[in-house]
């Protein structure tokens, strides 16, 4: 038996479905159910994305990059009709631009890989949008009431 027959033999199996073919069926359900929320409201917003668990891992990466003083100020961009760009500060926030990549940053890589799923299977069922890619994700740090907010 050659070693990838060896892996297909021994992937776990549940219900008479491999485990990966269990996830790609919550997605297809998970993505059904997002295309019909924004066909109806033109938005969608999905509680409870990753857990608990995992959204305390991804808020303590996210300190840390602040921590290591990754986050700039907020600007507005906006173009002052000669096709150059200027940036306004007139935002409190700080931000961040993640890919990823970043080191120490595995559960946000993880949930962006989530995502990037998501977002494929919700391509799938839509046919009059090609959704191609999506960027990086910002995480921002908001101070009110003199409280600090991390999203």
């Amino acid at each position: 038996m050659g070693q990838e027959e060896h892996f297909r033999d021994s992937r776990s199996r549940l219900n008479g479905y491999e485990v990966m073919d269990r996830l790609q069926i919550a997605y297809h359900e998970q993505a059904k159910a997002i295309v019909e929320t924004l066909r109806k409201q033109g938005y969608c917003y999905v509680d409870d994305f990753h857990g608990e668990d995992t959204a305390r891992k991804i808020l303590g990466e996210v300190k840390e990059l602040h921590h290591r003083q990754r986050f700039t100020d907020g600007q507005l961009v906006s173009s002052n009709g000669n096709g150059s760009m200027l940036n306004k500060k007139i935002r409190d926030d700080k931000i961040a631009w993640i890919d990823g990549k970043e080191e120490n940053c595995a559960t946000i890589s993880f949930h962006m890989a989530r995502v990037n799923a998501l977002v494929r299977e919700c391509n799938g069922l839509i046919e009059e949008y090609d959704i191609e890619h999506r960027t990086k994700v910002r995480v921002s740090k908001i101070e009110a009431d003199n409280r600090y907010f991390f999203v």
